[in-house]
């Protein structure tokens, strides 16, 4: 599935990680803990592109309040 810009739709936990600078483990664990929404394809783990941006805007937003450096 491919967004208009070209884009997937959805991407793997590694390429999730990368996107948020994180370690894959952290990203399994934020979907265990319920905090990003996943979906399971061919025995994959895949997140969709647009839960990530939202999921960083609230790890950003929350880290500014609390006056922490965002990456």
């Amino acid at each position: 599935m491919k967004l208009s810009t070209g884009k997937r739709a959805f991407i793997t936990v590694t390429e999730a990680a990368r996107v948020l600078d994180i370690n894959p483990s952290r990203v399994y664990r934020l979907i265990a803990e319920g905090e990003l929404p996943s979906s399971s394809f061919n025995s994959r783990t895949l997140v969709r592109r647009t839960d990530i941006e939202t999921y960083r805007k609230r790890r950003d937003k929350w880290l500014k309040l609390h006056g922490r450096v965002t990456a």
